[in-house]
């Protein structure tokens, strides 16, 4: 037996590291996500998934803490309905304009904005999922046509 050298090895050396490191970043992937979403051993959907989806504010409650937005572009489901999203003790409501961004409360965001709306969807119950916001960013009325 002779010991293989040149371009050959080199080929084999590079593709047996490339395999390591797309499981290593798969296993880390996997691990940041956490169980939440993750899928389950049966095979069956992981009951939070997240969404990103943008809207036009139609109602704002700063009392239950939540505001309904019409969904204009993300899941083609939701896509022309009204979605309610809750926000949650570490949610992050941010005004962006022209000169950067700051962050606001809820209740500087006016019905009619445009919203950028990252959040986790519960699916526990099916016929009534629920949707918390963990970002949002406002970016001020819709232009006049």
């Amino acid at each position: 037996m002779t010991k293989q050298t040149g371009p050959k090895r080199r080929i084999r050396h590079s593709a047996a590291t490339l395999l390591v490191l797309a499981v290593a970043a798969a296993l880390m992937l996997s691990a940041i996500a956490g169980p939440s979403l993750a899928k389950k051993p049966d095979g069956a959907k992981a009951k939070f998934r997240a969404l990103v989806c943008k809207g036009e504010v139609t109602a704002v409650n700063t009392a239950a803490n939540s505001l309904t937005v019409k969904i204009v572009r993300g899941k083609k489901a939701l896509v022309g309905k009204d979605v309610t999203f809750t926000l949650a003790g570490k949610s992050v409501v941010m005004k962006v304009g022209s000169d950067g961004a700051e962050v606001i409360s809820l209740g500087g965001v006016a019905v009619g904005d445009r919203v950028l709306v990252h959040s986790r969807v519960d699916r526990t119950n099916p016929q009534a999922p629920v949707h918390t916001a963990w970002l949002i960013l406002d970016r001020g009325p819709a232009p006049l046509k």
